[in-house]
């Protein structure tokens, strides 16, 4: 039974961390990022750098990829500088961000308790270079687009402030922002490093060039395909999916990767999403869902007046103050984005519009997973 060879040859080119030798389809950013920051081994301060696109265009691989070669260099030639690597949290603000890096350096979780403004905090984090005498890059990755900007004053304000110091330290900064390229102004006080999105063949040829981490025969190139479509955006998600599913081939003793392994994988990650979303809604979202499911199992065909009048009848019923008709259809509209709907306009029957609703997932399945969230709180 242990003697059972693994479908999986070397399960950590599948893995998100990988850093491959060669990163397909980004040797113009790669080689712009190499020349920005060339000046550094030389003791100068080199420009800022902003990399920008959307998700999974490869800007964290490419940036992970540098930095590495970059730490190696900056050892062997003792340079003081630092290289503290950071990520926004779910509370991203600037004067968070400084205090991450504050505490990358300090390892002083106080920094947190302070009530210092973002000036107060800019000057304490030079305080603390010229006090080590170092150098240092700040590495943010996947700040938000929204708050970028306030970021990148903040950080300016941090070099100016520098400059009017008798000092040798310098502080600069590699930024990964999360943003549309077409909504972005380019600023010459940085080098914007512009990551599009991949495209169809280039996800296909990314993704084929790891098929070395399957035992030969594993997986087959249709099984590999049917993981691209299924989720084309996400080269690190068509990774996950495709480990997984090789996990759960080796857990029934199969030989290879098949169909149904992906189809059950895919259904289960469907129902585990869904059921994320489930318990995030606020009880009167429930209560619009669960009414959702309840017509859809009932009626071939469900419409948006007749979700608003039974949910109108069972405010009645519960003595709850119902809410407007226009929030309801904001809050359909809200289910169709997350994918658990579909919302369809029809304009037969005129004078007028019908939105026919249709369920992406099963009536009773969701009606489950209502009733199973109720159980737990």
């Amino acid at each position: 039974m242990f003697d059972r060879e693994s479908l999986i040859l070397r399960p950590e080119l599948l893995q998100t961390g990988f850093i491959p030798e060669r990163i397909l389809f980004r040797d113009e950013q790669i080689n712009k990022l190499v020349t920005t920051f060339s000046p550094i081994l030389r003791g100068y301060q080199p420009k800022d750098i902003v990399m920008l696109g959307k998700s999974n265009t490869g800007k964290t691989i490419v940036a992970n990829r540098i930095l590495k070669d970059l730490r190696e260099k900056v050892n062997h030639k003792t340079t003081d500088l630092e290289i503290i690597d950071t990520s926004y949290s779910i509370v991203f603000s600037p004067e968070r961000a400084i205090q991450n890096v504050i505490y990358r350096i300090t390892n002083d979780d106080a920094i947190y308790e302070t009530e210092l403004n973002e000036q107060q905090l800019v000057s304490k984090l030079i305080d603390i270079l010229e006090t080590k005498e170092m150098s240092l890059l700040i590495v943010d990755h996947s700040v938000p687009g929204k708050k970028s900007k306030d970021y990148l004053k903040l950080l300016f304000d941090a070099q100016a402030f520098l400059q009017t110091r008798n000092t040798n330290v310098f502080v600069f900064f590699l930024l990964i922002i999360d943003s549309n390229i077409e909504n972005w102004q380019i600023d010459d006080n940085y080098i914007t490093i512009f990551f599009s999105p991949y495209s169809k063949k280039e996800v296909e040829k990314i993704v084929f060039d790891r098929k070395d981490a399957f035992r030969e025969g594993a997986i087959s190139d249709e099984i590999i395909k049917k993981c691209i479509m299924a989720v084309p955006n996400s080269i690190s998600e068509i990774f996950s999916l495709l480990l997984d599913a090789t996990i759960i081939a080796e857990s029934k003793n199969a030989n290879s990767v098949t169909n149904e392994h992906i189809d059950n994988l895919l259904k289960t990650r469907k129902a585990e999403s869904i059921m994320g979303i489930i318990n995030m809604l606020p009880p009167a979202q429930r209560i619009v869902l669960l009414i959702i499911a309840t017509l859809s199992s009932e009626k071939k065909e469900v419409h948006t007046s007749d979700i608003y009048n039974k949910y109108v009848s069972l405010c009645e019923k519960e003595n709850i103050k119902a809410l407007s008709k226009p929030r309801i259809s904001q809050i359909i509209g809200g289910f169709e984005e997350t994918g658990i709907l579909t919302r369809k306009v029809s304009y037969e029957g005129i004078p007028g519009r019908l939105s026919i609703i249709t369920l992406n997932i099963q009536s009773e399945y969701l009606r489950e997973m209502l009733n199973e969230v109720s159980k737990i709180e």
